[in-house]
């Protein structure tokens, strides 16, 4: 597929925005290594904006928006491989040989599908709680209070917050997801595209495809506490990297970058040097 790759800054001037067609948008960050963050299911690089400017200060950080999420291309389809993919053809537009990858999640498995197509693209590689296995479905709550916003009719983030709550009681998971929604009257939108997302579930709940071991440096950051941190994780990750570190945030769940982003910058610095 060609991609064509232009440019526009902000007046702000703070950070980029780069286009690809289809459209795969990024805000850039900083000068010195090449970074790429991919954010999780729901989200958009806007979550990791935090994260991404402590690290400019050692790095060019490039905070992606990937397929189906944020400010990105919609399509029907989204396997890890065309994930990968796209990861690997914005590399590519740019002139990078050489990356270090960020992900968490959907993100964390996007960037080791990258690692297993194209080891020698990357330089480093940091897993933000997410093993490289199968997951048991464990959104159906998440779908159910998606599913209860009717867009036709919603008048306020505070009315679709309400309507979410019949089945999230986690209110920092409803302003996550909430995040996404553009609230327009007649015609609200999700920016990520839902239905595909939903369509697509089983995929994204699939493992990355890793035939090979992987001789990439790889660092996995797990919360503590998190229900991603299964007892079956270790053994995979053990088999399918050559180089591998696992550190533990304490005290953290899912969102170990959103609680503790501090300890989480410090311990990506201390695996990608600078």
């Amino acid at each position: 597929m060609l991609y064509q790759l232009s440019y526009s800054r902000f007046r702000s001037s703070y950070y980029m925005i780069s286009f690809m067609h289809p459209q795969l948008v990024f805000q850039d960050f900083g000068n010195g290594p090449p970074v790429f963050i991919l954010h999780g299911l729901f989200g958009s690089g806007d979550n990791w904006l935090s994260v991404a400017k402590q690290l400019a200060h050692d790095y060019h950080v490039f905070v992606l928006d990937l397929r189906n999420h944020g400010r990105s291309f919609h399509s029907d389809t989204h396997s890890y491989t065309e994930l990968a993919l796209d990861v690997i053809r914005l590399s590519d537009s740019l002139g990078l040989h050489s990356v270090q990858l960020l992900g968490h999640s959907m993100g964390g498995k996007t960037a080791m599908q990258v690692a297993a197509l194209q080891p020698h693209l990357v330089d480093r590689l940091t897993v933000v709680d997410i093993y490289p296995i199968k997951y048991p479905p464990h959104h159906d709550a998440v779908f159910s209070a998606l599913n209860a916003v009717d867009l036709l009719t919603v008048e306020s983030r505070a009315q679709a917050d309400w309507l979410m709550s019949q089945f999230v009681s986690d209110s920092a998971l409803r302003q996550f997801l909430l995040k996404g929604l553009q609230v327009v009257p007649g015609a609200s939108r999700w920016k990520f595209n839902f239905k595909v997302l939903s369509d697509q579930y089983q995929s994204i709940l699939a493992a990355p495809t890793l035939d090979a071991t992987i001789p990439v440096p790889t660092q996995f950051i797990m919360g503590s506490d998190s229900e991603y941190r299964v007892a079956e994780g270790n053994p995979v990750i053990q088999r399918c990297f050559s180089n591998v570190r696992v550190d533990l945030v304490q005290g953290a769940g899912h969102w170990v970058h959103a609680q503790f982003p501090n300890e989480v910058c410090a311990l990506v610095k201390s695996h990608f040097g600078s």
